[in-house]
């Protein structure tokens, strides 16, 4: 930012704007994606455990300087729980590599039956000074949930993504 009591009368160095200009630049050049990378079929999750957690989407690997904090987002046009008794339950966990980063979301049905929830989970972390590979995968408590995407054509679910950008 310019310090306006440094230009009184209102006009600014050229070099003060070429500041500005750059502040600008990079501003814009840190905003976009990381990395994105959607899915277009729907995902059948049928395991129980979180170490066999079915995957739904995994992001390309990308290097990270160890100090700037990124959001990792996953969305799908909806998650399904399993069909059947009340407190049947569909996970959605952060994966890094084979590394569990614990649970992303979560959809729980109070009732018989089932239901279908439109999804956009969000975590800020801080990757170390390395590469990293960012999964989000899905267990259930019992039976089938179902991750819904498609091709976004007319009549059609929109796809799903993980995406990362710099908070």
């Amino acid at each position: 930012m310019v310090d306006r009591r440094e230009y009184p009368s209102g006009r600014i160095s050229p070099a003060s704007v070429q500041g500005l200009i750059d502040d600008a630049i990079e501003a814009l050049e840190l905003g976009g994606d990381l990395d994105f990378v959607a899915f277009t079929a729907p995902v059948n999750v049928t395991a129980t455990v979180e170490a066999n957690a079915n995957p739904i989407v995994t992001a390309t690997p990308v290097v990270y300087d160890g100090s700037t904090p990124v959001w990792i987002e996953f969305s799908a046009v909806g998650i399904q729980t399993p069909t059947g008794g009340a407190g049947r339950s569909l996970l959605l966990w952060l994966f890094d590599g084979e590394t569990s980063l614990g649970t992303l979301g979560l959809a729980l049905i109070p009732v018989s039956g089932t239901m279908v929830l439109p999804t956009l989970c969000r975590r800020r972390l801080t990757p170390s000074a390395a590469s990293h590979t960012y999964s989000v995968r899905g267990t259930v408590s019992a039976g089938t949930g179902i991750i819904s995407a498609g091709t976004g054509v007319a009549g059609a679910d929109g796809p799903g993504y993980i995406r990362t950008t710099p908070a």
